[in-house]
């Protein structure tokens, strides 16, 4: 079984959006303690987006499910509303020309914009003991950038979430540039040497700009496991929405808008395409055509069981393949 290629489009993601969305949201009274606190920041001579806002909130919701599978039923949570929008005291050309008399040659932009974000807030932002922060700033500069607890992403990364990049990236490669600097947030470091080539975490071609078909290493499952900020369970931004993903031993499957389904292997960037074809009272039927003659996925509708089942096109019974998790 190989990797099938295939180009993410706008409307694939625009989908998937109204797809994460349409749940239902528990009002919090305050941040969540051991989250992630997505920041959208809007310089002094800019006005907010609502394109910007929305695109980077389905953007944290994918990660957080892609999080999920490749975790085994774990990942980080998130506030309500999930993006904080802060005006900025600052023009936007500054956070990227703003250098101090001690370092003139070095850009500080990471710096000044979590600076920036810490004088807003009124907290400690690096190395925060209660959050993670991933802030979007509608200014130019340089790549994204993590640490410390802290990820920034700039214009151009906004730019490539509404699908306008320069690159002409697909948006799913901007998703899996958040992914990697959140990554670096929580502590993760790129892979040692030449290893991990698909990996998330791999700086360069490859890794995350193939996302979602990369993964974490045995390495960073390990890191990511006891770190404060992954939580066992379904999170709230799951609610609502039925079964749509199915992690097991080894993956997961997700629905990632209408009646299209992947199935993701764990450290693998293997994907496998499915168009959702029919059910019944107790399964939802997955046909993947590309794998000759056809092949069949069951998966159990919520209170019919964990077992997901297979069979080849032709086969007259179905066979247990793997056990739900969750």
């Amino acid at each position: 079984m190989t990797l099938s290629a295939r180009f993410v489009t706008l409307a694939t993601v625009v989908a998937l959006f109204v797809l994460l969305v349409q749940a239902p949201r528990e009002v919090q009274a305050g941040p969540v303690k051991k989250s992630v606190r997505v920041l959208y920041l809007v310089p002094k001579d800019r006005e907010p987006r609502k394109d910007y806002q929305s695109a980077i909130e389905a953007c944290v919701l994918d990660l957080q499910i892609w999080y999920f599978g490749h975790l085994k039923g774990k990942t980080f949570r998130l506030n309500h509303p999930i993006i904080e929008v802060m005006r900025t005291p600052h023009k936007a050309g500054w956070y990227d020309s703003n250098r101090p008399a001690s370092r003139p040659t070095k850009s500080m932009y990471w710096s000044n914009v979590g600076n920036d974000a810490a004088a807003l807030l009124r907290v400690k932002l690096y190395n925060n003991p209660n959050y993670i922060w991933l802030i979007y700033i509608d200014a130019p500069g340089g790549s994204g950038a993590g640490g410390a607890g802290v990820a920034v992403l700039p214009k151009h990364d906004l730019e490539g979430l509404i699908g306008r990049a320069a690159n002409k990236m697909p948006v799913m490669r901007w998703i899996g540039g958040c992914g990697h600097e959140l990554g670096h947030a929580f502590g993760l470091p790129h892979p040692p040497g030449n290893s991990h080539h698909n990996a998330l975490m791999r700086n360069g071609h490859g890794g995350y700009e193939r996302y979602p078909a990369c993964y974490l290493t045995a390495e960073d499952t390990q890191r990511l496991n006891h770190s404060p900020f992954i939580h066992p369970g379904r999170p709230d931004t799951f609610k609502g929405r039925g079964r749509f993903i199915y992690t097991y031993n080894g993956g997961y499957f997700v629905n990632v808008g209408g009646k299209e389904w992947e199935e993701r292997k764990a450290g693998s960037d293997t994907i496998h395409y499915f168009s959702e074809n029919g059910g019944d009272r107790d399964f939802i039927y997955l046909l993947d055509a590309s794998r000759k003659p056809g092949a069949w996925v069951a998966l159990p509708k919520e209170g019919r069981g964990n077992g997901i089942l297979f069979k080849w096109q032709g086969d007259e019974s179905w066979r247990k393949l793997y056990k739900a998790t969750e």
